[in-house]
């Protein structure tokens, strides 16, 4: 079973992002995928410091990861805070199937060619993708 754990912003925020940590676990990580990892999530003055509402990285240095961190913006309101969750979920997803190496740079084992745009990122693209699916 997965375990989320929410610091940070308000306490109506906390527990939103915590409620939609859950169904997205159970949305995206299908069976096993989502026994014994770990979601810590601070939110906090993101956008200040880092330009980004939101951020997911792993915290270990296991080659199977299984305990992540994320970062999302307080300034958001409600609607952009259950979107950005959703959206950082789907990185957690990315690393636990290995789709997305740790340091960004390879996408289901191939190089990710520079881009201008690292919006236009083929990870970065579904999690857009599957943030609104997710949100509707």
């Amino acid at each position: 079973m997965a375990l989320v754990s929410v610091t940070g912003g308000k306490k109506s925020q906390r527990h939103l992002v915590q409620d939609v940590s859950y169904w997205a676990i159970y949305e995206l990580m299908h069976g096993n995928m989502a026994n014994n990892i770990e979601v810590d999530i601070n939110i906090t003055n993101l956008c200040e410091r880092e330009k980004v509402v939101g951020m997911c990285s792993w915290s270990e240095d296991n080659i199977r990861p299984r305990v992540f961190e994320i970062e999302i913006d307080k300034d958001l309101d409600d609607r952009e805070l259950i979107k950005t969750v959703c959206h950082e979920m789907v990185h957690v997803k990315q690393y636990l199937r290995k789709e997305l190496s740790e340091d960004g740079k390879k996408w289901l084992g191939k190089q990710i060619p520079n881009s201008k745009n690292p919006l236009d990122d083929p990870h970065e693209e579904e999690a857009y993708r599957l943030e609104e699916v997710l949100f509707q």
